[in-house]
């Protein structure tokens, strides 16, 4: 990030920007939430340097809804920042030179032992200014450092010996790695992945405010320059009639709010101006600078009727934008079952897929209305299509919670035992996120309880480790192994025992587990559970006769 109190610009965004303000709220929160977390506050600079914030119109829209995997509290502050300054009087003023924010580097020891690697985001984007601390479990030693630009972090220790490394960041869930077992002359590098937190945002938009969004999540409240693309912006039809008289080019880009006219009173889904428009002469191909089209402007409001329009008008419903997405992706994601079906009516391609190989089915298994997945499955598209990290729409289905996806998708001929880049199946996926009836629905269906990913866990390591007990539950009942261990050598118990999930310990003792088991360290849950001070779970394993 470089900047000042005034302009902040990360350098990360510098890619074309996407108008948020073409979007439906139910479009933007979703938009917002493919940003991943990766925000920062941009406002208007001038060529000259000089700032610009600009007044809005007073009116709120409050948007509140379930965000899945959106870093909330980082969009929440963007958008208050972003709010108070477009809220200010308008005014211009010289922008001081941008100066480099530098995240703040704990000095190690130089010592032989290192434990290196990048933080990265779930796109692959390295994060700056996470919180990075490697703790050592027998001596309580830690570590802590804070990574920069770059996203890296390296440790240099001074003890041989069993630690842990834990990441915070904001906007993101923390996450933590055990069993890392440091050596003498050892030189280890682990790279860490951050996921995005699943939790409810409230989010308040100024209605008249452009909010911009770049690919990487860049925002600012901007509006539009042009008379007549404000017109239609406003949703004002007999501005818009007015200022036909004297525009001189009707399908004219704004330059700040990258859409035209007709993108706009599409948006809105007001087919009488949208009709106005094409009268006019107003292109229906025309394209902004990420290569959309009015129809991938469609938004709550649109009617089938505003949709057949634009076909008559000679709308292409297979063009592609700069990320790959044809207006049927779109619908299938945020719009209604009725324009869906009328746009797969006119010819829309449903094996699609963008630049990351997301599908139309990707997107409708995230979608409210589960109409949608039985009528793409209906029309014959691939159940089991897979994306650039080799998820399908059940993955996808199953980590989001969606049960009644999930039962769709499986009733389709979706493969249940389908495994990520990750070695993940659904059922893993459910044991991970805490959800257990998604979780007894796969199980119902037959899916493998003992399968393992490419770290060696089964469904019951994972959902012992997220302390989801109904799910250890229905895993047991449904013959999973209760002591197979990982590649590090960690059992359901161990797990359980060190994360202090008291229920599920008593769960997987009944269950047979093994207490003297020990993983690749030489511990037992017992010593994992007096490690982590879980005094109730040493208890519990000492009443079960559980060696150190």
């Amino acid at each position: 990030m470089i900047g000042n109190d005034q302009v902040r610009f990360c350098e990360h965004c510098n890619l074309h920007v996407t108008n948020l303000s073409n979007f439906t709220r139910r479009e933007a929160l979703r938009l917002v939430a493919r940003s991943q977390g990766r925000l920062c506050v941009r406002y208007l600079e001038r060529p000259s340097g000089r700032v610009l914030t600009k007044g809005v119109p007073e009116k709120l829209h409050r948007i509140g809804r379930r965000v899945s995997r959106i870093a909330a509290g980082a969009f929440t502050a963007t958008l208050s920042l972003s709010s108070a300054a477009a809220q200010s009087t308008s005014q211009e003023s010289g922008a001081p030179r941008a100066q480099a924010l530098i995240a703040r580097k704990i000095p190690q020891p130089e010592l032989g032992r290192s434990l290196s690697g990048l933080i990265t985001d779930p796109h692959g984007a390295v994060v700056s200014g996470a919180n990075v601390t490697l703790t050592n479990v027998q001596t309580a030693v830690a570590y802590v450092y804070t990574t920069g630009d770059d996203g890296a972090f390296e440790f240099l220790v001074s003890d041989v010996g069993r630690y842990k490394l834990g990441v915070d960041a904001q906007g993101f869930a923390e996450k933590e790695i055990r069993g890392l077992d440091l050596k003498p002359d050892d030189n280890r590098a682990v790279n860490v992945e951050l996921e995005l937190p699943e939790i409810t945002a409230q989010v308040e938009v100024k209605a008249g405010s452009t909010v911009m969004q770049s690919v990487m999540g860049a925002v600012a409240f901007v509006e539009p320059a042009d008379p007549l693309v404000k017109a239609a912006f406003k949703n004002d039809l007999e501005g818009v009639k007015q200022l036909l008289f004297v525009t001189t080019d009707i399908n004219a880009i704004d330059s700040q709010a990258n859409a035209n006219a007709i993108d706009y009173a599409v948006q809105h889904g007001n087919r009488e101006m949208v009709q106005v428009l094409l009268s006019a002469g107003a292109d229906v191909n025309a394209r902004n600078r990420d290569a959309r089209t009015s129809l991938m402007y469609l938004g709550n409001h649109a009617s089938t009727d505003l949709v057949r329009d634009l076909l008559a008008a000679g709308g292409d419903v297979n063009v592609r934008d700069d990320y790959g997405e044809t207006p049927l992706m779109k619908a299938a994601a945020w719009l209604s079952f009725p324009v869906l079906k009328e746009l797969i009516d006119a010819g829309a391609r449903i094996d699609a897929k963008d630049d990351h190989g997301g599908t139309v089915l990707m997107n409708a298994a995230e979608n409210e209305d589960v109409r949608m997945l039985r009528l793409l499955i209906g029309a014959g598209i691939d159940p089991n299509a897979k994306d650039e990290k080799e998820e399908t729409a059940l993955t996808i289905a199953a980590r989001s919670g969606k049960l009644d996806r999930v039962k769709a998708l499986l009733d389709g001929g979706a493969d249940i035992e389908s495994k990520t880049s990750e070695g993940k199946t659904a059922l893993m996926f459910a044991a991970g996120n805490d959800n257990p009836e998604v979780a007894r629905a796969l199980i119902a269906a037959g899916a493998e309880v003992n399968t393992k990913d490419r770290d060696g866990k089964t469904p019951l390591i994972i959902a012992s480790d997220e302390g989801d007990l109904e799910t250890v539950q229905a895993l047991i009942s449904a013959g999973a192994r209760i002591n197979d261990r990982d590649d590090v050598g960690w059992s359901a118990l161990m797990y359980a025992a060190s994360t202090r999930d008291e229920e599920s310990v008593k769960v997987l003792l009944n269950a047979g587990a093994d207490v003297a088991m020990k993983n690749k360290e030489g511990k037992t849950a017992l010593s994992l559970a007096r490690e982590n001070e879980h005094k109730e779970v040493v208890k519990l394993l000492e009443a079960r006769g559980a060696p150190e």
